[in-house]
């Protein structure tokens, strides 16, 4: 016999990661920007580590974003982190930073180049964050390390976003380790040593 599902329930959600589909009634008889934000209000913990995780986190990269998370969760520099919502581009919501990062957005840049620095920058500011996170861990085209100093010179040419306060903080994630460069870090000499905290001992 043919199963019948209530609308909005037709998906399975361990293959789609989405708990109701745009057909479900909730949605459709109700105001949906109240709905999505009634959701959105829904946090719960890492089973791993100290992460909140919002109910409408982006589920195609959720496994990519718990598993940067957790990274930077363990660096004593971060007091709280969120997986923040993930709105669809309705009601003028564009702006999806991934992180929160002791209530600040953040937004993760799995880069693939060195030129990918800057454009994570680029991003980050448009999306209205105040800490970028460059993470080397899954696209990055190097098959050995990283070259400190190739690293180290791209964010150097951001001081400017420090100075004006425009981002505060740049998080750097390879392997298992994060290091944070602030604007007080920003001389070749301490941007190197740094950076150097990410290579394997």
């Amino acid at each position: 016999p043919k199963t019948i599902c209530a609308k909005g329930l037709e998906g399975n959600p361990a293959e789609t990661g989405e708990v109701f589909t745009d057909e479900c009634t909730y949605f459709k008889n109700s105001e949906t920007e109240k709905a999505i934000n009634a959701i959105s209000e829904c946090w719960y913990k890492d089973s791993q580590s100290t992460i909140q995780i919002n109910s409408l986190a982006d589920h195609s990269e959720i496994a990519d974003n718990i598993k940067t998370g957790r990274i930077l969760a363990a660096s004593n520099d971060v007091d709280s982190i969120k997986i923040r919502p993930h709105y669809p581009q309705v009601f003028g919501k564009v702006s999806n930073p991934e992180y929160e990062i002791n209530g600040l957005k953040a937004d993760a840049k799995r880069i693939q180049k060195y030129k990918g620095i800057s454009s994570a920058f680029n991003k980050a500011i448009k999306q209205g964050c105040k800490i970028v996170i460059i993470d080397f861990n899954k696209n990055f085209s190097a098959s050995i390390g990283i070259d400190i100093n190739k690293v180290a010179g791209r964010i150097s040419w951001r001081k400017l976003d420090f100075e004006e306060n425009t981002i505060e903080k740049c998080y750097l994630v390879l392997g298992e380790k994060s290091v944070v460069v602030k604007k007080s870090d920003l001389e070749m000499k301490t941007l190197t040593s740094i950076i150097k905290g990410l290579m394997p001992q």
